[in-house]
């Protein structure tokens, strides 16, 4: 039941966007400004090793390395089964090799790279892992966001983070334009 929520949600979100005519999400909301008005904490680093798409290893400045999960989107897994019940009925083998793309992706822009880890004020610092949770920025880029913007990754949904509803207009712009993993929806 709680899942059928989460979608009603979701659906009412997209059709309160289509409807109003947004042709282009990504002009209309700068997610870094936003994001660092309201922030409690930063830190940079340097990304040491990628575990998987939306999983890293960085390094701080302080001289502590950590896992990072970038807050508020999923990507599909690598190692282990997608649910595909987050993933709007795609199957676990038709997310794996986007799983590997979402990897691929992060590794290519990331790895070596000096970032800024933004906390989100809503999802607090870690999670029940012991992961520090953060919006990962690279030369004032969101990657969360390029993430879901480029169709590797769906938001979030099952938690609650400070970009939540931008994610979620992000994911609604890959799906309609049949980006990424959402390429899948399109072929039918």
């Amino acid at each position: 039941m709680i899942y059928i929520k989460k979608y009603i949600l979701l659906f009412l979100t997209i059709l309160t966007i289509v409807s109003c005519g947004c042709s282009s999400f990504m002009s209309d909301f700068d997610a870094g400004y936003a994001l660092s008005q309201n922030s409690f904490e930063n830190e940079d680093g340097i990304v040491k090793r990628v575990i998987d798409g939306d999983t890293i290893e960085v390094t701080f400045d302080n001289g502590i390395t950590d896992k990072v999960r970038l807050v508020g989107i999923d990507t599909p897994e690598t190692y282990s089964k997608s649910d595909t019940k987050d993933w709007f009925g795609l199957t676990d083998a038709q997310l794996k090799p986007f799983g590997h793309l979402a990897t691929n992706y992060t590794t290519e822009t990331l790895l070596g790279q000096r970032v800024t880890i933004q906390y989100d004020i809503v999802a607090g610092k870690t999670d029940t892992f012991k992961r520090r949770l953060g919006y990962v920025f690279l030369d004032g880029e969101n990657v969360n966001v390029l993430l879901v913007e480029k169709g590797l990754a769906r938001t979030y949904i099952e938690g609650n983070s400070e970009l939540k509803y931008f994610l979620m207009q992000q994911q609604t712009y890959a799906m309609k334009s049949c980006l990424g993993v959402w390429s899948l929806q399109c072929q039918n």
